[in-house]
C-alpha cells in the first residue's frame, strides 16, 4: 500500500485554500497567546476598542470638521455687524451728588443789617422763590438788596445721580463794617 500511494500523482493545493489555511492558523496562534495572560489580554481588547471607535468615527468626521470650519466662517463674517459702539455723550454718572453752589456774585454792596433767605434754585441754576425766616415783611431796602442778589448772582444747580435738580440753599448776606 505503501508504494501505490507513492506512486499516486500530487494534487497542487489551491493557493486561496493555503492562504485560508495561514488565516486560520494565525487566528489559532494569537486566541492561545491571548490566553497566557491578563496584561496580553487587556491590550489586544483595547486595540479592538480603539479600532471600533475609529472605523466608526471615520464617516463622521470629514462632514463634522467641515459644519465646524462653516459656522466658524459664518460666524466670522457676521461678527463684525454683532458690535454695538456704546454712545456716552448722555451718560450720567450714578451716584454723584453736590449742593448748590455760586459761580457768580452780585457786585452790588448790601445794607447795614444781616439778611438771611432760603432760596429755591431750579434745575437750570434760576433763583424761582425766596423765603425769609424774620418775622414781618421786609423793608424796601432789602427787597432791593434782595433783588439785585438775585438778579446778578448766578448759580451752579444741586446734582442728585448726577443730573440737576432743583433745591434749597440758606443764604446769608452779611454787612461788614470795616473802620480804619
Amino acid at each position: 500500500m505503501r508504494s501505490g500511494l507513492r506512486h499516486l500523482p500530487t494534487v497542487q493545493v489551491p493557493p486561496m485554500l493555503n492562504i485560508k489555511l495561514k488565516v486560520i492558523a494565525s487566528r489559532e496562534r494569537s486566541r492561545r497567546l491571548l490566553r497566557r495572560d491578563f496584561q496580553t489580554w487587556m491590550k489586544e481588547r483595547k486595540s479592538r476598542a480603539k479600532l471600533f471607535f475609529d472605523n466608526l468615527l471615520k464617516p463622521f468626521a470629514l462632514p463634522a470638521a467641515g459644519g465646524i470650519l462653516a459656522s466658524f466662517l459664518c460666524f466670522g463674517v457676521i461678527v463684525d455687524k454683532l458690535h454695538i459702539v456704546p454712545d456716552w455723550q448722555n451718560d450720567l454718572p450714578i451716584g454723584i451728588s453736590s449742593a448748590v453752589a455760586f459761580q457768580d456774585l452780585s457786585p452790588f454792596s448790601y445794607g447795614r443789617e444781616d439778611i438771611k433767605m432760603n432760596l429755591t434754585i431750579d434745575a437750570d441754576g434760576r433763583v424761582t422763590d425766596y423765603e425769609l425766616p424774620q418775622s414781618g415783611p421786609a423793608s424796601p431796602e432789602e427787597t432791593q438788596e434782595i433783588g439785585n442778589f438775585v438778579l446778578y448772582s448766578t448759580f451752579r444747580p444741586a446734582v442728585r445721580s448726577g443730573r440737576p435738580v432743583s433745591s434749597k440753599q440758606w443764604v446769608v448776606l452779611s454787612h461788614i463794617n470795616v473802620k480804619g
